[in-house]
């Protein structure tokens, strides 16, 4: 699933934290034997930290140009159809959704698809909001 060019971020690796790897790692805190013991077979990411994952993707994919300021507004639709395994790679797909007219600037609905590395379905589909003002 994770193919296209230029329609995907670099790859971040989720598990136990180590000087060589970049900001997008995360330690459980889980019992390994209760995990194994899952029906996940092992320790799987939370997911709000796989959402926390999207500004950092975002900010490497595109940029909010002619606006004085931005805020992030939330989600509309978060949904998490596959667990994402500690230790998987994972990347995003974005979409801008729409565009529309608020005092002073736009809102911008951007879909953020995160895909695990060797599956076909997706780990995590969320709808960004965000609002850009002129001044």
């Amino acid at each position: 699933m994770c193919s296209g060019a230029g329609s995907c971020c670099a790859l971040a690796r989720t598990g136990a934290p180590s000087s060589a790897e970049s900001a997008s790692t995360a330690s459980s805190g889980a019992q390994p034997s209760a995990s194994r013991r899952s029906p996940f077979g092992g320790t799987i990411a939370h997911g709000n930290y796989t959402l926390s994952l999207g500004p950092r993707f975002s900010y490497a994919m595109f940029g909010l140009d002619g606006f004085a300021f931005a805020l992030n507004c939330g989600f509309d639709r978060v949904r998490l159809p596959a667990p994402l395994p500690v230790g998987s790679r994972v990347r995003m797909r974005a979409v801008l959704s729409d565009i529309s007219d608020i005092a002073g600037g736009v809102q911008i609905a951007v879909t953020q698809t995160f895909e695990r590395e060797g599956t076909d379905k997706p780990v995590c589909v969320a709808e960004m909001l965000t609002r850009a003002y002129t001044g």
